[in-house]
């Protein structure tokens, strides 16, 4: 299952944070998006506020339980190299002086 499915199947979250990413998510990125969270960092990172930044690590999370997703085999096992991966975005945000959070 990719990501962006995996995302419209769980799009109704009462949490801000995932409803906003679900959101901006689902109506703005085209179906061949990549489910390898290295690649959306930087496909997403200077187009995410805080809030949906949080969203997308959450659903990451949560798609990495997924019996079917599509995560790279090295992320699968080295839990502490997914959690770097998902993490990437924020130092993305964090090193672009131009990026704007709102």
């Amino acid at each position: 299952m990719r990501f962006l499915t995996f995302v419209q199947q769980n799009a109704k979250q009462s949490d801000p944070a995932l409803k906003s990413f679900a959101n901006f998510f689902i109506n703005r990125y085209p179906p061949h998006l990549s489910s390898d969270p290295r690649i959306l960092a930087l496909q997403l990172y200077n187009k995410l506020t805080h809030l949906q930044t949080t969203g997308f690590q959450l659903f990451m999370i949560m798609y990495s339980h997924e019996s079917k997703n599509q995560i790279a085999l090295e992320l699968k096992i080295d839990h502490a190299a997914f959690l770097e991966a998902i993490n990437r975005i924020v130092e993305l945000q964090n090193n672009d002086p131009n990026y704007k959070s709102s």
